[in-house]
């Protein structure tokens, strides 16, 4: 469950979540992040294949380990709940576990430097955003959160 304290649910891709190692320390106070399963294998495997990877990753994995445990989610995906049609792949599993946060009126948002990911989500009500505008995107939300 997503506290009520919490108004935007936040995903990072895999490839946004590899490189830029900052992105879980610019969740707002009022973000849930969910990790889906299927992010979290690729970047244990993406992790070994470069020590760059392995430095950025393991930043950002700190970061999730210092949230609260209430703020964050590591669900696996149901690719039931995606439309006919839908490809069936590591995308879609990840729109396929955040489907359900849309269904309970929170702002989702997926971080992936994947552009698809923007036509792919639009009709889910989950939107898209590259990890640069995630970073230079103001800590306060409109309800003067910091």
């Amino acid at each position: 469950p997503v506290p009520p304290s919490c108004t935007r649910v936040i995903s990072f891709d895999t490839s946004s979540f590899i490189k830029y190692g900052h992105l879980v320390e610019y969740l707002r106070p009022t973000d849930f992040l969910v990790t889906p399963q299927v992010v979290a294998a690729e970047v244990e495997r993406k992790k070994t294949e470069s020590e760059d990877f392995r430095i950025i990753s393991r930043r950002n994995l700190r970061a999730i380990d210092a949230l609260p445990q209430e703020r964050w989610t590591a669900p696996f995906h149901d690719f039931a709940l995606l439309a006919a049609g839908d490809k069936k792949n590591n995308d879609g599993a990840i729109i396929a576990t955040l489907i359900p946060y849309c269904q309970r009126g929170l702002e989702v948002i997926v971080v992936s430097e994947d552009h698809d990911f923007l036509l792919r989500c639009k009709p889910y009500g989950i939107e898209w955003m590259n990890a640069e505008t995630f970073l230079n995107t103001p800590k306060k939300s409109n309800r003067g959160d910091k």
